[in-house]
């Protein structure tokens, strides 16, 4: 959800035109009842506002992937910088209508997301494989937990036909179930025909362990063909 002004824009705030402050205002509105977690800012200049969407949801990590994302999706609509404070890239919309554009960008990706999210999990569902959850916003992440003890990358590696990937592997070891993460991105870039990136986190040896695999909607419909294919076949 939309955050807070920080306190260095509360100047910018008072300074900004109504219908700017009133347009943003609508378009955060928007943005959360999409629960899309985007912070909307005044800018300085001749800026109309800014947007930083929260990395967990954001397509993109860096300005240079940002600037090559708005590059494919609106050429020329707005420019990039990194937010010192976020850490994060910040993207410069210099018009009202540039803002409502780069909001219905969102909102259409969010539902294409979401779309592909559904068609995967109803593609795995026929499985029941194990600790299994796929998140759909801006990108889809597909979350592989507690592999050591349910095999559940390693099943989902099996279903593509890749039976032995953990070979010589205990997953247990942290090392080991950042070599499994390492190979499963391997596997799932050669399903979907481009990168995919896959980390593993295991935040102590106590807890269960988990892959987190970030998918584009095109590399998740990709996915969710492939395994509806490989049960049908």
């Amino acid at each position: 959800m939309t955050s807070a002004l920080p306190a260095r824009l509360l100047h910018l705030e008072s300074a900004e035109d109504p219908a700017i402050t009133a347009l943003r205002h609508d378009l955060a509105e928007r943005l959360d009842e999409a629960d899309l977690r985007v912070r909307i800012e005044p800018a300085p200049g001749d800026t109309a506002m800014s947007m930083i969407i929260y990395q967990c949801e954001s397509p993109f990590a860096s300005v240079p992937e940002a600037e090559a994302w708005l590059g494919r999706e609106a050429p020329g609509l707005a420019t990039v910088r990194l937010d010192d404070l976020a850490d994060l890239p910040a993207i410069d919309l210099p018009t009202a209508q540039a803002a409502e554009r780069l909001t219905e960008i969102l909102l259409t990706a969010h539902a294409r997301t979401r779309a592909a999210a559904i068609a995967l999990c109803e593609a795995l569902a026929p499985h029941a494989l194990p600790g299994i959850d796929v998140l759909g916003r801006l990108r889809v992440q597909l979350r592989l937990r507690d592999s050591a003890e349910l095999d559940t990358a390693q099943l989902l590696a099996c279903l593509l036909e890749a039976p032995g990937l953990d070979d010589d592997l205990k997953l247990e070891r942290t090392d080991d179930l950042h070599r499994m993460a390492e190979r499963l991105s391997w596997l799932l870039t050669g399903v979907t025909g481009a990168r995919v990136a896959a980390q593993a986190v295991r935040e102590s040896p106590h807890q269960a362990d988990e892959i987190a695999v970030t998918l584009s909607c095109l590399q998740a419909t990709a996915l969710a063909g492939r395994l509806t294919a490989g049960a049908a076949s």
